[in-house]
């Protein structure tokens, strides 16, 4: 149950930062009053589209994460997660550094939670996956010693 309730948690969450990706946020220099989505208003640099981009293979392996309980399907699941909260901060940070003005500051503020949430799941499981890895390869030197 626990698993599945996380699970669950990190579609949501993963859903969520798709959505606030491409609602209505800030107001550019070069757009003069129309209101453009964090995606499409920081296009040009690419951080936007690439952390927008990471995020759709990390939401099929969230989903084949709660299919099939396999440790490799957990960090590909996390690597990809990982490196979609990572460009969204980048973006959340374009957001606060190169636009005149946010009208919708809530939909930032949202986005940067899912991202922190997104970062530190991902974060957690990606070292935790890398600590099991190092174990299993001693607990192999070790067998390969004794014997």
């Amino acid at each position: 149950m626990k698993r599945l309730f996380i699970g669950i948690s990190y579609i949501v969450v993963v859903v969520m930062a798709f959505a606030y990706y491409l609602s209505p946020a800030v107001i550019t220099a070069d757009s003069g009053n129309n209101t453009r989505a964090l995606m499409t208003a920081f296009a040009y640099t690419g951080v936007s589209v690439i952390g927008w981009l990471f995020l759709v293979p990390g939401f099929v392996f969230v989903i084949l994460g709660l299919c099939i309980n396999s440790p490799k399907v957990n960090f590909l699941r996390d690597v990809l997660c990982l490196f979609a909260a990572l460009f969204t901060v980048a973006t959340i940070i374009l957001a606060f550094t190169l636009s005149l003005e946010i009208p919708n500051l809530w939909v930032v503020i949202i986005l940067a939670v899912c991202a922190a949430i997104i970062l530190t799941i991902s974060t957690y499981g990606v070292v935790k996956a890398l600590i099991t890895e190092k174990n299993v390869n001693k607990e192999k030197e070790n067998e390969t010693i004794v014997q």
